[in-house]
């Protein structure tokens, strides 16, 4: 699955999803890739 999100901040936005790496771990989800927009960071793509 290749998942988008947008955010204001990619830091607050990465300690937040890192947070819930548990949750998904027991939802049986890898997450096998991490990308940030070129020309905007804030973008984030995962795979």
């Amino acid at each position: 699955m290749l998942c988008r999100n947008r955010g204001r901040d990619f830091a607050t936005w990465k300690r937040i999803f890192d947070s819930h790496a548990q949750a998904r771990r027991e939802a049986g989800l890898t997450r096998v890739r991490l990308w940030r927009g070129r020309e905007d960071p804030n973008n984030v793509f995962f795979l």
